[in-house]
């Protein structure tokens, strides 16, 4: 009996120990799961560190597919199949912004150029932030996420904890498996190794955490990573290390000082980095003294080689990035010429190939001027589109702003013209309908000046707005006796309330465009607009983008035959899943656009990178971020029109397929496709 009693004992006890163990672990998860919402650095503040980083390149398989990939283009340039970098730098967090000052590079890849940047992400991890990079991975350190991932514990006995972790679901957005050691006592992470896969680079990152309760920054990293495209397969070892104590001037900047890099190497090189190394000051020398010279002295160059290298591929098949005036206050930013990832697909135009040059110049840290140039092209239409905005910005602080734009759009279809056309000529040995005189080319000239009589709040915008509609058929018109051009100006007044700042997107605007008979206009007519757009951001990267407005004419001329408005209109040149926020109408006729004296119209869009394919096995691997539309307008002769769509991106292509009804019945479904290789490239 007295046996009995001591083994239930014991067992009790074993069992509170075992609670107590659970309670214990789950109170140590707690506090990691919270430790960044108390310990990160506050905003505003800044920390600044040095940083020696270096890398490897082991290129395993390779072949000409290569080349289309933005900067791995450089690692076919000289054959070579082991290349070594090193940089040693100023880095600057403030908030979620990051500024780096580079004062020594060293690198074997040809020209030292950079390649695979979305690597650079991968030392710079935001542990306890809901993304756990810029933009990408739910981080298993944040309290939100923490239902997309298992944790199992054990105590290590010296006051901290190993933390295993694994995801639920396989998906791109997930790390697949890692650890953590998490001090018991605050949460706060010392160490931890995480592994996944993301844009075609499969990665084990390991890092070291600072001991000083600041979250933001690591002290070391080393990230294993493996990438892997069309038969191609290569290896990269990084290592960066946070926290150097020699300073340096910010005189030196991008020095290929070897002498001085070995002076603040922390770490020696290893036996493979040292023979890498070697082996390219050889191959150097060797050309060098190999080099061929002219009478008068001067090296020979090889110009085949240098136009089909250094001019093709730099200029066509890699992205241009070049730097404007000192100390890079400006630079334009060029995709590649030629590349086959550019194509898209719509229903309406078909396919499509885009293009999109980005440039800006910083005069002061209130001044700047920015332009692009968006190109599309329409195999179907058999017609280039092209959108030019040039915004100077005199007053950031005020939002202060000139905004100049130049483009074209889609042919207006307006069959009032053909009918009153019918009515003058009454010529039934005329076949009005094979001239398709109804079809228009639309070029738009926009000129606006924009400043906040209310900070952050209320924004006035001024300015005017130009079209000059061109007939298709110009010979149609010419027999007709009617002119072939329409000419729109119009002066506008906007104003922009934003009654909740930076804290919640949300934008209110209402404008007004009075067309007159002045300065070329030959149609009278006013017009005012309502719009409204929020996005709401939610935890796990999910969030909603709605957007709602109407706009109607209260005045027109006789000779109004044109409907225009400023915003509801159909997007010409769409670059793929980021370019637009808001919802479209994809299934809309671009007829209906042109066609009413008024509309009323209302989006709504839900994106969550894990919603319906993303629970899918194998395919779900790799959706990236999904997306649900639902669409209604009103217009006269189409009340009502609804639209539903449900689209998804991954690491290639994003896709999106959608149907539509309106009073006439079932619209059909159609289908809209667009690469999305490459683009963090």
């Amino acid at each position: 009996m007295i046996k009995r009693g001591i083994i239930l004992l014991a067992a009790a006890f074993m069992l509170a120990g075992i609670q107590c163990s659970a309670q214990s672990h789950a109170e140590v998860l707690k506090r990691m799961l919270h430790y960044g919402e108390t310990h990160v650095v506050p905003a505003g503040d800044t920390l600044t560190t040095n940083v020696y980083s270096k890398y490897t390149i082991n290129i395993g398989r390779r072949n000409v597919l290569l080349s289309v990939v933005p900067t791995m283009f450089y690692l076919l340039r000289d054959g070579q199949r082991n290349h070594l970098s090193e940089s040693y730098s100023r880095v600057v967090t403030n908030g979620k912004d990051i500024d780096t000052h580079r004062y020594l590079h060293l690198s074997t890849i040809y020209h030292r150029h950079n390649t695979l940047p979305p690597m650079e992400k991968y030392v710079t991890p935001r542990l306890y932030e809901e993304k756990l990079f810029a933009d990408a991975i739910l981080s298993p350190a944040n309290y939100h996420n923490r239902k997309y991932y298992r944790y199992r514990m054990r105590d290590n006995g010296d006051g901290t904890s190993y933390v295993s972790i694994s995801s639920r679901h396989r998906n791109t957005q997930l790390i697949r498996r890692g650890y953590a050691i998490v001090d018991n006592a605050t949460g706060r992470i010392s160490e931890f190794s995480f592994e996944g896969e993301y844009d075609m680079i499969r990665s084990v990152l390991h890092c070291t955490m600072r001991d000083d309760s600041i979250s933001v920054m690591p002290l070391n990293c080393d990230v294993q990573a493996k990438f892997s495209f069309m038969g191609n397969k290569i290896k990269v070892h990084l290592i960066t290390m946070y926290g150097q104590k020699v300073e340096m001037p910010d005189s030196i900047e991008d020095s290929d000082d070897s002498t001085l890099m070995s002076r603040v190497r922390p770490i020696p090189l290893t036996d493979e980095e040292e023979r890498i190394k070697e082996d390219y000051y050889k191959r150097h020398a060797k050309a060098r003294s190999d080099t061929a010279t002219t009478s008068d002295g001067h090296k020979k160059r090889n110009w085949a080689k240098h136009i089909m290298w250094d001019i093709v591929g730099d200029n066509i098949l890699n992205k241009i990035k070049t730097n404007i005036g000192g100390e890079e206050k400006g630079q334009i930013r060029i995709g590649p010429i030629f590349n086959p990832l550019y194509f898209g697909y719509t229903a309406h135009k078909g396919v499509i190939y885009r293009f999109d040059i980005k440039s800006f110049y910083n005069f002061t840290p209130n001044s700047d001027i920015t332009a692009r140039l968006k190109l599309g092209y329409s195999f179907k239409q058999k017609q280039l589109f092209y959108k030019i905005p040039v915004q100077w910005n005199f007053d950031k602080c005020h939002n202060g702003y000139i905004l100049v734009e130049f483009g074209n759009g889609n042919r207006i279809s307006n069959s009032r013209v053909l009918d009153n056309i019918k009515t003058i000529h009454h010529a039934d040995s005329i076949d009005w309908n094979a001239m398709h005189l109804d079809y228009f080319r639309d070029t738009r000239f926009h000129l606006g000046f924009n400043i906040d009589v209310i900070k952050n709040t209320l924004g006035i915008e001024t300015g005017f707005t130009k079209h000059r509609r061109s007939a298709v058929d110009r010979k149609g018109f010419e027999a007709a006796g009617r002119p072939a051009v329409y000419k729109t100006f119009a002066p506008f007044l906007q104003l922009q309330y934003r009654p909740l700042t930076d804290r919640v997107p949300l934008v209110i605007t209402t404008q007004w465009e009075h067309g007159i008979k002045h300065f070329g206009g030959q149609i009278a007519y006013d017009r005012f607009e309502f719009d409204g757009q929020y996005v709401l951001d939610m935890p796990r990267m999910r969030s909603w983008q709605l957007r709602s407005g109407f706009g109607f004419y209260t005045h027109k001329g006789h000779d109004d035959y044109f409907l225009d408005y400023h915003n509801f209109h159909e997007d010409y040149i769409s670059l793929g899943w980021e370019d637009r926020w808001s919802g479209e109408f994809e299934m809309l006729n671009a007829n209906w656009y042109n066609a009413s004296d008024y509309y009323f119209r209302a989006n709504a869009t839900y994106e969550s990178p894990l919603l319906f394919l993303s629970f899918c096995p194998i395919v779900g691997q790799i959706v990236e971020k999904e997306r649900i539309y639902l669409s209604a307008l009103a217009v006269r002769g189409l009340l009502p029109y609804v639209e539903a769509g449900y689209g998804f991106t991954n690491r290639a292509f994003s896709m999106g397929i959608f149907t539509g009804w309106s009073k006439y019945g079932f619209e059909g479904v159609g289908m809209k496709f667009g690469f999305e290789l490459f683009n963090n490239y």
